[in-house]
């Protein structure tokens, strides 16, 4: 396997090929899967009965209702600059990282220290002016430390990830074993 080919690598280079390989069997397409319609509505008579779906949470209850996301979909955030296009993707992120989702939040042009500055703005309620300006409350330090104490309990992962391609971002993903991405 891949492990013991690595482990008998002789230097950086053959590593280098060895996971070059392991990657490029990871991207392969499997042939495509094609089902009847007849075998697709029987599915679906058998899925009538059982228990309701369940769809991945937004945390906010009228998207909850609206928007249903199930692993696997895709779903694009789209708004003009400086809107809090990643201000809500964070805070998605932390709430589907709450629900027992093993999340990555893949950054791909703003370093990780400034988007923890973000969450902890957001989820312990300290001043984003307070925090870029390094002045902090007695009840700052208070709100931090129970907001990380409450953060070591997710799986939630930011990855700088300026510049990969999106071949990469699904190997790390793999290798994460993510089920929600950002």
């Amino acid at each position: 396997g891949v492990g013991a080919a690595l482990m008998g690598a002789v230097d950086e280079d053959d590593a280098r090929r060895i996971i070059a390989r392991a990657e490029e069997l990871l991207m392969q397409r499997t042939r495509p899967r094609v089902f009847g319609i007849q075998a697709l509505v029987g599915e679906f008579y058998g899925r009538m009965d059982r228990e309701k779906p369940k769809y991945i949470p937004w945390g906010i209850r009228a998207l909850d209702e609206k928007l249903t996301c199930e692993p696997g979909d895709l779903v694009i955030l789209g708004a003009d600059s400086s809107v809090g296009k990643t201000a809500l993707a964070l805070k998605f992120a932390w709430h589907m990282a709450s629900r027992g989702y093993c999340v990555g939040f893949f950054s791909l042009e703003t370093r990780s220290s400034k988007l923890c500055n973000r969450l902890v703005s957001q989820r312990a309620r300290v001043s984003s002016d307070a925090i870029k300006a390094g002045r902090y409350e007695d009840s700052d330090y208070k709100a931090v430390l129970e907001m990380g104490s409450g953060a070591g309990k997710l799986k939630l992962d930011i990855i700088e990830a300026s510049g990969f391609t999106a071949d990469e971002i699904r190997a790390v993903t793999v290798a994460g074993q993510y089920q929600v991405i950002f």
